[in-house]
């Protein structure tokens, strides 16, 4: 068996087995992407503009 059949056939008997699965993948992709993308986006903004409502000490 080539590895593209066994990976085919570990996914039929994971989804088969598993059904709640089919709506966990897309669920944990969706909320990982958007929280990366959220992370990035304050980082690339700079700390005065990220935290323009929260009070920063600076000593």
């Amino acid at each position: 068996m080539d590895l593209k059949c066994r990976v085919k056939n570990f996914w039929i008997r994971a989804l088969h087995k598993n059904p709640h699965l089919v709506y966990l993948f897309p669920l944990f992709t969706v909320c990982v992407c958007i929280s990366v993308s959220g992370h990035l986006q304050r980082r690339a903004a700079g700390i005065e503009r990220a935290y323009k409502y929260k009070t920063i000490k600076t000593s």
